[in-house]
């Protein structure tokens, strides 16, 4: 609803019916995403189009999506790398932008999200770095015989589509200064971690 201001707001009703009826990982897949794009919008110059002011309400949406992010990698330890890709060119680029408060209330807030959860989960606090030490192995050993096969034109599809966003999107955003750049890079590896993870 935040990403649809001044427009139509039936495309976030749109998008959420969308990924109600995707793969679960499509699900936590768009969660950084979406809070990758909200936080360059936010972070955008002020006479930029796009720019989303960041009000009360934007501002816990925020606060919320932080909170889903510091909750992904405990439920699946290989969403940690595009958890932390978020959070830091979040940070990087909120302050840069002059928006040190925002950058560094939700660098606190996942700090201490994360282990507050983990203790909600009903897990003794001492072992949450036993548990991502023990997914690390599984993380990287990943090999052809943990996966399924699939169809040669759905790589080719993702890959054409990845490369056509990005050639229309790569001008608009390198002009659109620090958060266009935050928002095409870190983008691109989100997409790279959703191939790796197809």
């Amino acid at each position: 609803i935040c990403l649809t201001q001044r427009t139509n707001r039936l495309i976030a009703v749109g998008l959420a019916v969308f990924l109600v009826l995707v793969f679960r990982d499509t699900q936590f897949f768009a969660i950084p995403f979406v809070a990758l794009l909200l936080i360059c919008r936010v972070a955008l110059p002020s006479d930029h189009p796009a720019r989303i002011t960041p009000t009360i309400p934007v501002t816990l949406t925020l606060a919320l999506l932080v909170l889903a992010l510091a909750l992904l990698p405990l439920v699946k330890a290989t969403f940690a790398l595009a958890t932390g890709i978020v959070m830091a060119c979040g940070f990087v680029v909120l302050v840069i932008r002059g928006l040190k408060a925002h950058a560094i209330g939700g660098a606190m807030l996942f700090a201490v999200a994360m282990p507050v959860l983990w203790i909600i989960a009903r897990q003794p606090l001492d072992l949450l770095p036993d548990f991502f030490l023990a997914q690390a192995p599984i993380v990287s050993g990943y090999t052809a015989a943990m996966s399924t096969p699939g169809s040669m034109w759905q790589i080719v599809l993702f890959a054409g589509c990845c490369l056509l966003l990005g050639c229309l999107s790569a001008r608009p955003l390198y002009l659109a200064g620090a958060a266009g750049r935050t928002l095409f890079a870190g983008s691109a590896v989100l997409l790279f971690l959703a191939f790796k993870e197809g």
